[in-house]
């Protein structure tokens, strides 16, 4: 079902391009290098280059279900009538004025009315898309989608680090403000000890990969040419001709300069970083390598040679 705003004759306007896949997958990199080509991805962005405003709409979706972006599992029981709440709710802050600054900036803002009358090449990064891209197509029915895939294993280890570092920033007291101290007094709201306790835990940073990508296949199916996949390792190897078919594939006009500028700052030696120990290759081959969605990905052949697992699905 579309929702009716997507009916309305947008016939001048350029359908988003929605950046999608599981989390530490070579999201941001991707984005950094589409929009360094010109794809407007928002004023307002995280540090993991995030619009602000589809990152909020999408926590809040999520937390509707009482998911989130490490248990998302929830979101996939959405019923029809919470579906069309959720739906409500979206349409109002896309035609919303401070939501139109927060995303375009102010003189964008004050010359759009509605997101879907944007008439340049635009679009958003974020995670949580693999699991609300059914809202966002209904919105914006011809909407094109960029799937990011990455080894389990780093991605499981990026997940662990970043949640290391999140402990020492607790650890150390740096969290202990009056504002958290009145969230414990008052047991309301969430203090950010840490992001997620889940993925401190390897095995359960593949779990997770796991949900990400068995979501992402069944959004292959339905999205059809709609959706680009991007391997991570692929990308990183062959950052150029990754980039061009992703430029392509969002529309954007470019030349050979400007893709080689754009992925300068791409390190190759990223790809298949677990490989380099011992131990983590040793957990590899008895928890995740002979998953059946591992070997679909085509990670569970030679990761000791890229050439020979690169483009393989």
């Amino acid at each position: 079902m579309k929702f009716r705003g997507s009916e309305k004759n947008h016939s001048a306007a350029q359908q988003p391009v929605i950046i999608l896949g599981m989390h530490r997958s070579g999201t941001s990199i991707v984005a950094r290098c589409l929009e360094q080509l010109g794809l407007f991805l928002g004023r307002q962005k995280d540090r993991n280059h995030e619009a602000w405003l589809f990152q909020r709409l999408n926590n809040w979706m999520l937390a509707q279900t009482n998911a989130s972006w490490d248990r998302p599992e929830n979101f996939l029981c959405l019923n029809a009538l919470l579906r069309h709440q959720l739906l409500r709710v979206v349409d109002f802050h896309l035609r919303f004025f401070p939501s139109r600054v927060s995303f375009l900036g102010w003189r964008l803002g004050l010359c759009s009315h509605d997101f879907r009358d944007l008439d340049f090449p635009w679009g958003w990064k974020d995670p949580r898309n693999t699991f609300t891209a059914d809202i966002w197509n209904s919105i914006f029915p011809d909407a094109k989608f960029v799937q990011v895939q990455r080894h389990p294993v780093d991605v499981a280890l990026s997940l662990q680090k970043r949640e290391q570092a999140e402990r020492q920033i607790t650890e150390s007291g740096a969290r202990k403000t009056a504002r958290n101290r009145i969230k414990e007094i008052l047991l309301r709201g969430v203090v950010p000890y840490q992001k997620s306790v889940r993925v401190e835990q390897l095995s359960q940073g593949v779990a997770l990969w796991l949900e990400y990508e068995q979501q992402a296949m069944a959004l292959e199916k339905e999205f059809g040419d709609r959706m680009l996949k991007i391997k991570f390792e692929d990308f990183l190897i062959r950052p150029e001709t990754g980039l061009q078919t992703a430029a392509a594939f969002a529309g954007l006009k470019t030349g050979p300069a400007e893709i080689k500028r754009a992925v300068q700052s791409v390190n190759p030696e990223r790809a298949f970083a677990f490989a380099k120990s011992p131990e983590l290759v040793t957990f590899f081959e008895s928890v995740a390598r002979h998953h059946p969605l591992v070997k679909m990905r085509g990670y569970d052949r030679d990761y000791q040679n890229p050439e020979t697992i690169i483009s393989s699905d």
